[in-house]
């Protein structure tokens, strides 16, 4: 039997939440040029937080191989997809500079290899 934490729970629930307002500001878009990139995002959103958890969904067998591996290529069409525009969009929210400086915020998306090269600065440092 699975048994699932308070923190999986809270996570899945902070998920639901951030999924029903995408939808909410999504569907309440005027642009219509913007709306279904938008859609496209909260799409991408959506199946990701299921991919992260596909091992658990698996186990349990509330979804089947066929249907695991058609999110996943589901995912990868819709970043290919969306791609070209991702940095437009990120511009438009104007994250602050050292936002886009850490390492999760670098464009090559390699976040162990930057966070490696700041801790080894870091310690370079002492």
């Amino acid at each position: 039997m699975l048994v699932l934490d308070i923190t999986q729970l809270a996570h899945a629930y902070m998920h639901k939440v951030v999924l029903e307002q995408f939808q909410a500001a999504v569907h309440a878009c005027q642009d219509e040029a913007v709306r279904p990139v938008l859609q496209n995002f909260c799409h991408l959103f959506a199946l990701h937080n299921i991919w992260s958890d596909i091992g658990t969904f698996r186990q349990l067998e509330l979804i089947k191989r066929r249907k695991a591996k058609a999110i996943c290529e589901e995912v990868r069409r819709l970043c290919r997809e969306l791609k070209d525009v991702s940095l437009t969009f990120v511009d438009g929210i104007a994250p602050p500079d050292h936002v886009l400086r850490a390492p999760l915020g670098m464009s090559d998306l390699d976040y162990a290899k930057h966070t490696l090269e700041r801790v080894q600065f870091a310690t370079s440092r002492l």
